[in-house]
């Protein structure tokens, strides 16, 4: 008895170690990296880069009735946060600039944020699998990430990398824990976009953000809206099976039905003394979701990208909001 007594105080006394370290880590990290005044779009950073030529939307989170003031390149523009908690505002077009900028983020409550080193250019879309994942200082691209990060003067050409993530509704809100990389860290861009970044800043000559959100061994399924298989004849199948997954629709309350049912009649089977079979694998219709990588790295991202760099390196043109 008295061993198990033992055991069982050195187990809490672990846990409560554990529990307790964790909390002094996340305590730490607060201080270390201190939340904003005011809670901003992922992408509102220090060194982002804007999309020229296009109106901007600039967004972020407070209480229901504040009213928030964003200021840049003479702009100031001001909305109210709605009942959600969430406000957007519209910056006009800007045109392209080398010179670094800030923003200044000021709410009705008193509360300011400045970000710092804006620059406005051309900001591209990069996605997809293993070959936007692979990083430039792996690859044969890592001469040219040398001599970015190594230049005189820094090139401004920039990387915002979304983080691993997936949900299986939509997100209005996404994290990018580097922010956005500067050319000195070349070497961890993805290659491709590096590459192409590089071409098209040489070209043109304006600032180029590269907004990237990729992930290994993914269907181009999953980073597909519902939307999209929803409004092509051919992908009906597809978009049954995003709304089987969703508890809050008629397909879905259905196949959520069957499902438990068929779970009742394995655990039936079970305690007869027929055991498990292969033939008793049940997959939750939430499995079945195929836009989760959408509603998790893409939708939560409402930024201007005047075009896009799709996973297979052909370009197309795009306009993603």
């Amino acid at each position: 008895m008295n061993d198990r007594r033992t055991r069982v105080a050195a187990i809490f006394a672990y846990t409560a170690a554990m529990l307790l370290s964790a909390f002094a880590a996340n305590a730490a990290d607060e201080v270390a990296n201190p939340k904003p005044a005011i809670e901003l779009g992922a992408p509102f950073t220090d060194n982002a880069i804007l999309q020229r030529e296009m109106k901007v939307p600039v967004w972020g989170w407070s209480k229901p009735g504040t009213k928030v003031t964003v200021e840049l390149a003479g702009q100031k523009k001001t909305a109210t946060t709605g009942e959600d908690g969430k406000w957007m505002l519209q910056l006009d077009a800007l045109e392209a600039n080398v010179a670094p900028q800030e923003m200044v983020i000021i709410d009705s409550a008193g509360k300011s944020v400045i970000l710092k080193n804006i620059l406005v250019g051309e900001v591209w879309f990069a996605s997809g699998q293993s070959n936007m994942d692979w990083i430039a200082g792996k690859s044969m691209c890592g001469d040219l990430a040398n001599k970015a990060a190594r230049s005189k003067e820094e090139i401004p050409i920039r990387e915002y990398q979304v983080d691993i993530g997936s949900a299986l509704f939509p997100q209005s809100r996404t994290t990018a824990e580097g922010g956005w990389k500067s050319s000195r860290q070349a070497s961890g861009f993805s290659a491709l976009s590096l590459s192409f970044a590089w071409d098209l800043h040489e070209r043109l000559n304006v600032p180029v953000g590269i907004m990237r959100s990729s992930h290994g061994a993914t269907p181009i399924e999953t980073w597909t809206a519902y939307e999209g298989f929803a409004a092509h004849p051919k992908l009906q199948h597809i978009a049954a099976k995003i709304r089987q997954s969703d508890p809050s629709t008629p397909d879905g309350q259905q196949a959520y039905a069957n499902f438990y049912e068929e779970l009742k009649t394995m655990a039936k089977s079970e305690s007869s003394g027929c055991g498990p079979s292969r033939r008793w694998i049940v997959r939750s219709p939430g499995c079945a979701r195929m836009d989760c990588i959408s509603n998790g790295r893409v939708r939560s991202c409402p930024f201007p990208v005047c075009r896009g760099l799709p996973r297979n390196g052909k370009v197309r043109r795009a306009c993603i909001t």
